[in-house]
């Protein structure tokens, strides 16, 4: 129960925006699949059939709790939980942006919804490539544990930290020309 606490703890302070982004999309998808035609915002009602709202609302609420899920429990299998949240928060947060790039005639008033929606699929998209390379890390740590040049890997999120002391390793292991 304390890890499950510092792991939601560590989330909130070091991955706020992913954090903040998954409570937008669960707060703004949830009404959005109850009443499509009442709760939804107007860019998306006049944007997109019922349909499609119901189906945008099901892929932030879906995102949003599947991505707050692979950060609390921390695992590999975990990471790509997660970045299967942040795809569905980026195509949902995508889509709400080009409603509201749409709706208005006069771009000017939707910039001010606009543009932090295009921020966050942003972050959705630069945390979902965040976790390809943290797996990359960890196969790589994978392929030394089996050549025998590790004994475990215990990576959380220091990727850079993890790859440069890997990096060194392979330097000392391997002569020059293998490493080209």
């Amino acid at each position: 129960m304390l890890r499950r606490l510092k792991n939601i703890f560590h989330a909130l302070t070091l991955e706020s925006s992913t954090v903040f982004v998954a409570f937008i999309g669960i707060i703004v998808g949830w009404p959005a699949i109850i009443s499509p035609g009442e709760l939804a915002p107007n860019s998306i009602r006049e944007t997109f059939p019922e349909w499609a709202i119901i189906a945008w609302g099901v892929s932030l609420l879906i995102g949003g709790l599947v991505t707050i899920l692979g950060i609390i429990w921390q695992s590999r299998l975990a990471m790509r939980i997660e970045q299967i949240g942040m795809a569905c928060l980026a195509c949902g947060t995508f889509l709400y942006a080009t409603a509201l790039a749409s709706y208005s005639t006069d771009l000017g008033k939707s910039m001010v919804a606009l543009i932090p929606y295009i921020f966050f699929t942003l972050v959705c998209i630069a945390r979902y490539w965040n976790l390809n390379k943290l797996a990359a890390v960890y196969n790589y740590a994978d392929s030394l544990m089996t050549q025998g040049y590790l004994d475990s890997v215990h990576v959380e999120s220091q990727t850079v930290e993890i790859k440069s002391k890997l990096d060194r390793l392979e330097k000392d292991l391997l002569p020059e020309k293998e490493r080209e």
